[in-house]
């Protein structure tokens, strides 16, 4: 088991990044709603699937799996998306115009698959959490280090002043178009709820208590803030309306930006072997098999198969997030789908629907039931509409 500090550092960096502040409070307090629950609920056996199961039946623990599924898949792809944004530019800029070996990282998709199979394939054919936790510390160094470069760039390099003629009220405080489909990207940042159990057993036995999950949920989302307001608030004060997902894409080629942009890859692909191990221990447990783990010989343990359909299952589901990264139009599409069905769905709907079903009504519960809908249905109903126009599938 780990200290508070180290589950904090592991649960930080099994979150995408950081996203809005608003909901920031409401994420926090759903962690907190989904352990709890757990921890008094008889039978649980710290499983977010046994707990849908035990508050509603087989709808329950499906609407879990799905949820929990299509989001760590999502998470997938997303940091493949990012090695393919980020890897083949920054390699590019670092070379120069006139090196021979330039060539080698002109066409994005061929790099991203490359890399993706002789980094990323290796390491998704681990079977426990052992990396994830010796490289958290690292990873937040990581993000430190971007968040330094970004910082440093906006003092050194202010970059374009707020167009001419907008007032603080159009920089600040209106809203935006595209709120609704955009809001999935601030879901998906902050929702953490496919490892929320994981990162739960990982604490020590004499601390795993409520009392110190709260002080791991805590933390975790006060560094997300901190690293949101060093990278975001800057990158924003920078180009203001002009801001995308892919902030360092907005700056100019420069030594400093292909640092990061080397340190944002590494990132990406040492956290995917978390949401990779919960896609693919979803898939083994929803194999039917007898209760006796010892009677089913394709089984190592409860949630790992034999050799080589371990190897077989890793390189379907690798291959499948791989391509999708390839093929997809846009990391904004991705985390905007992705954050808004899933995302609503695995971190305020169903923690809401297990209270009501389990302790009964609860404004905190109806609260989060409410946003979870409205960025669930709307949001979702706008982030496939754009992904559509952006492939050309709808005028």
């Amino acid at each position: 088991g780990v200290s508070v500090w180290k589950a904090a550092l592991m649960f930080t960096m099994s979150i995408a990044g950081a996203g809005v502040l608003g909901i920031m409070g409401t994420t926090k307090r759903s962690y907190d709603l989904l352990i709890a629950l757990s921890l008094d609920t008889e039978g649980v056996k710290g499983s977010y699937e046994r707990l849908g199961d035990i508050a509603l039946g087989t709808t329950g623990r499906l609407a879990v799996f799905v949820a929990k599924f299509m989001y760590a898949f999502f998470t997938l792809i997303v940091h493949i998306k990012v090695v393919k944004d980020n890897f083949p530019s920054a390699m590019m800029g670092i070379l120069g115009s006139s090196n021979e070996y330039l060539y080698l990282f002109e066409d994005k998709d061929v790099v991203t698959f490359v890399i993706s199979f002789l980094v990323v394939f290796p390491l998704c054919l681990l079977r426990d959490f052992g990396l994830v936790e010796h490289t958290s510390t690292a990873k937040l160094a990581t993000v430190f280090a971007i968040s330094f470069i970004i910082l440093h760039m906006y003092f050194t390099n202010p970059g374009r002043l707020p167009i001419q003629g907008t007032t603080v009220y159009e920089d600040w405080l209106a809203v935006k178009p595209n709120l609704l489909p955009s809001l999935g990207t601030f879901v998906f940042f902050f929702v953490g709820h496919h490892c929320a159990h994981l990162s739960f057993d990982s604490l020590r036995k004499d601390i795993r208590d409520i009392k110190h999950w709260k002080q791991v949920s805590t933390l975790c989302v006060l560094l997300c803030i901190f690293l949101g307001i060093c990278m975001g608030l800057t990158v924003y004060m920078t180009f203001w309306s002009e801001t995308t997902s892919i902030m360092l894409q907005l700056y100019p080629n420069t030594d400093e930006i292909n640092v990061a942009k080397i340190l944002v890859c590494g990132f990406a692909i040492f956290t995917l072997p978390l949401p990779f191990l919960a896609v693919r221990e979803m898939i083994v447990v929803s194999i039917p098999h007898s209760e006796k783990v010892e009677d089913c010989w394709w089984l190592q343990g409860e949630t790992q198969l034999i050799g080589r359909y371990h190897f077989a299952l890793t390189f379907i589901i690798w291959f499948i997030a791989t391509m999708l990264a390839i093929l997809a139009p846009s990391l904004n599409d991705v985390l905007n789908v992705g954050g808004c069905f899933s995302g609503s769905l695995i971190a305020y709907i169903l923690p809401s629907l297990f209270y009501f079903s389990l302790r009964g009504y609860s404004r905190e519960a109806c609260f989060m039931m409410v946003l979870g809908l409205v960025v669930g249905v709307m949001g979702t109903f706008f982030a496939v509409r754009t992904m559509l126009m952006h492939l050309g599938m709808l005028p």
